[in-house]
């Protein structure tokens, strides 16, 4: 049985290994090693720390005990929405992402935006987040292609 929870300061090594994970098994389709390896460094327990300094949430997801998803929102930003491939298609990746939803209802938010991969497009349009341009993000030199969304909340 899935289990949702606030995260906190014992589960950010594991936080950080499973989207180290998700962006080694699952978006390697979309991106070179290179790019996977510049994306991974960008992730660290530091810039989670940075994240919730900033005032962000985060939800996790767990079986038992084991870390299998994340989401969270960071100002208007839905920021890190990971789930173990090995749990993928169960909606978790979905209840994460109502987790956040309301959260910005909480906050009075109009609207919540986020940079994905090309990757997770599919998901977040699913989740109703539209297209509003496409940039170019770059990560130790490397430039990659971002896809810039946006959800309205109402």
């Amino acid at each position: 049985m899935i289990t949702y929870k606030i995260l906190s300061s014992e589960r950010f090594n594991d936080t950080v290994e499973l989207i180290k994970k998700v962006l080694s098994e699952v978006n390697s389709k979309d991106y070179s090693t290179l790019e996977i390896e510049a994306m991974k460094s960008f992730q660290s327990e530091e810039k989670l720390k940075e994240k919730l300094e900033q005032g962000g949430i985060y939800f996790i997801a767990l079986d038992t005990t084991k870390l299998v998803g994340i989401g969270g929102l960071v100002g208007s930003e839905v920021s890190r929405v990971f789930v173990d491939p090995l749990y993928s298609g169960l909606g978790i990746g979905k209840e994460l992402m109502l987790m956040v939803e309301n959260e910005a209802r909480k906050r009075k938010l109009k609207s919540i935006v986020l940079g994905s991969t090309i990757t997770a497009k599919g998901f977040y349009e699913k989740c109703g987040f539209n297209v509003t341009k496409y940039e170019d993000f770059e990560i130790n030199g490397l430039k990659l292609k971002m896809i810039m969304m946006e959800k309205k909340i109402i």
